[in-house]
């Protein structure tokens, strides 16, 4: 896993290696639901490590199992950490400069 900020301060991002790449999950409708989860699950699963290296007290912020429910119609993940809680938006649309 890689931390580059250079060429958007306001983001971060996090490289996830072939290796940490999750196979299709099932039971979604389309598959496009499946991508969408199987997109999700591999950033949660690239996030949630980074993170606690910082701080044990990060969890998912609602049930693991629920997850695919969500992610049946939205991206992202609420993530909790303490008082704090955070999304992770995996939305595509960039802010380009003209």
């Amino acid at each position: 896993m890689t931390f580059d900020v250079t060429s958007i301060p306001e983001q971060l991002t996090l490289e996830i290696s072939s290796s940490s790449q999750t196979p299709e999950l099932p039971a979604f409708s389309t598959s496009g639901a499946r991508w969408r989860g199987r997109l999700n699950q591999m950033c949660l699963d690239a996030f949630l490590p980074w993170l606690r290296e910082e701080n044990q007290n990060v969890r998912v912020w609602t049930q693991t199992a629920a997850l695919p429910n969500f992610w049946e119609f939205v991206n992202g993940t609420a993530i909790a950490c303490e008082e704090i809680r955070l999304v992770l938006d995996l939305s595509t649309n960039k802010a380009q400069n003209s």
